[in-house]
């Protein structure tokens, strides 16, 4: 009889709890920091998305490659760029597990130095300063500038820092992006990031520079 009786809590227990997530025929489900506590998981951290991985240490150079990386810029167009070879197990949206702390040569081996018109500056969700450059022929790229907090251990949180601080006081970079137009010459590390097509043309191979090091102005 104590068993049958238990068997009628946890039964009459189990309804309870679906009538509560089940209304008007419609199933609700359990919020993200909910699901992770039912789940045992920790609380999450700042800036954690809960998306596949992103190459975040290439990014912000704390990958153990990034301090061989020679320190004097090799100049280069956004057109070279778009030309570089992307390696073809390198999934679009960069989660290939091996080269998540694995920098892809030569492209993300050097620190390049191009000159180009900034079009559009941004702060995105991750904290990152993203801008979009073109060369006036119809070739676009990115440059990423991430926030210097996240990359304590990054062995160009000098050059990273300098650069927000510049782009802090010129644009107050905000999540509305602005429209602008200066020519500049920038600086970065070489990465591939997302492989996505742009104004409905082919996808690129995702060339960038990010982090971007150094810029200065030319108009």
């Amino acid at each position: 009889m104590k068993n049958l009786a238990a068997l009628i809590l946890a039964a009459t227990t189990a309804f309870l709890v679906l009538a509560t997530v089940v209304q008007c025929g419609k199933s609700e489900h359990f919020s993200a920091p909910i699901e992770r506590k039912l789940a045992g998981l920790p609380a999450p951290k700042p800036n954690d998305t809960f998306k596949k991985a992103s190459r975040i240490a290439v990014k912000r150079a704390s990958d153990p490659e990034a301090a061989k990386i020679a320190k004097t810029p090799v100049k280069t167009t956004i057109e070279a760029m778009l030309q570089q070879v992307r390696p073809d197990d390198l999934d679009a949206d960069i989660s290939t597990k091996v080269y998540q702390d694995r920098r892809i040569g030569p492209f993300e081996t050097t620190l390049w130095q191009v000159d180009a018109t900034i079009t559009e500056i941004v702060k995105r969700s991750d904290g990152d300063f993203y801008m979009v450059i073109e060369d006036g022929k119809g070739h676009k790229s990115v440059v990423e500038v991430p926030d210097p907090e996240l990359c304590k251990d990054s062995v160009k949180l000098a050059e990273i820092s300098a650069v927000r601080k510049q782009l802090e006081a010129k644009f107050h970079p905000s999540a509305q992006p602005q429209q602008v137009k200066l020519k500049a010459r920038i600086s970065g590390l070489g990465f591939f990031g997302f492989a996505k097509s742009r104004d409905g043309k082919p996808p690129t191979n995702g060339a960038r520079l990010m982090p971007g090091l150094k810029i200065d102005w030319l108009n």
